[in-house]
């Protein structure tokens, strides 16, 4: 009887180990919540106290994830605010061009069709130019940054790796 009451503790006992959470954003903060809080919600397990070997080494693998945690999404800001330029340089470039084209097509034109034709040609020429210069510069950042979230991620892992280390267990404890 006592193996039957026991087996059925450790049936309630074991799915509550690993705790769910959601972690989503909510007005560009993320967040977490039990339940999902957005439909672009991503499932993050979250293991307890035990699952790390004692409280100074969840403390210390905590601190790795956290700091992690915030940094990229820190960069995941900043690459959300650069897309969102590009998207503002692309509608301004859109409207720049169009009101040439419809300058073009009110104008009282004195000078010859062709010569008309080849400025307005040079004039929308430049006004993409300068708005891909700044739409590439854009890309570029976001590249960088892309590639800081990757360095992030290493970092992280090295420091979860040296705490291990400084412990006294392997790497794969963690």
């Amino acid at each position: 009887m006592k193996r039957r009451l026991l087996g059925l503790a450790i049936l309630f006992i074991v799915p509550m180990a690993q705790a769910q959470l959601y972690h989503c954003e909510v007005d560009a903060k993320p967040g977490f919540s039990q339940t999902p809080c957005a439909f672009d919600a991503r499932l993050t397990k979250v293991r307890p106290i035990f699952a790390y070997g004692g409280a100074a080494e969840y403390e210390t693998a905590m601190t790795a994830e956290v700091w992690e945690r915030i940094q990229i999404n820190k960069l995941k800001w900043r690459i959300r605010r650069h897309e969102k330029r590009i998207s503002e340089y692309q509608h301004v470039r859109e409207q720049e061009v169009e009101r040439l084209k419809q300058e073009k097509a009110r104008a009282n034109n004195t000078l010859g069709e062709e010569v008309w034709d080849k400025e307005l040609a040079i004039e929308i020429w430049a006004v993409e130019s300068k708005w891909q210069s700044l739409i590439d510069e854009e890309y570029r950042r976001i590249k960088e940054l892309r590639s800081e979230i990757g360095q992030v991620r290493f970092e992280a892992d090295m420091r979860r790796r040296q705490e291990a280390a400084a412990r006294g267990r392997g790497p794969g404890s963690i």
